[in-house]
């Protein structure tokens, strides 16, 4: 005797988000796929991309400063994401860091100095560790 109910399949209703749309950039009138507000070639007009953008033009400058030998000011954005990673993993060497950040190591020491919160110190291999107690 056949099991019957693997003989059924349900399809969810059709509910428009397969639809086409039509790309919202002045005088582009490209087709969007699930109704996104623009096509490929506008999709850094989104706002949500443009935030984006700016987020990494910032934080591009920051490191331009600070590599610089510019002051690291406490609300950086390189800032926060550092602390918050030394965090979460614990002992860290700068240059783990400046791998995991992809930034020069020189960034990632006047970075971690400038936090009045961690400890540093060196590992079996002499390298620099840094650590938030």
């Amino acid at each position: 005797m056949r099991d019957e109910r693997w003989l059924h399949v349900s399809h969810a209703p059709n509910d428009g988000n397969l639809r086409a749309g039509r790309c919202q950039f002045t005088g582009c009138h490209a087709s969007t796929r699930e109704m996104k507000p623009f096509c490929p070639n506008h999709v850094a007009e989104s706002p949500y991309v443009k935030t984006i953008l700016k987020t990494i033009r910032s934080r591009a400058k920051q490191v331009k400063k600070i590599a610089g030998g510019g002051p690291v000011p406490d609300d950086a954005h390189l800032f926060k994401e550092l602390e918050q990673y030394i965090r979460t993993k614990g002992q860290c060497t700068i240059e783990g860091l400046a791998r995991e950040f992809h930034l020069p190591s020189i960034v990632i020491l006047r970075l971690v100095k400038a936090m009045s919160i961690v400890r540093f110190g060196k590992n079996i291999r002499k390298s620099i560790t840094v650590e938030i107690p």
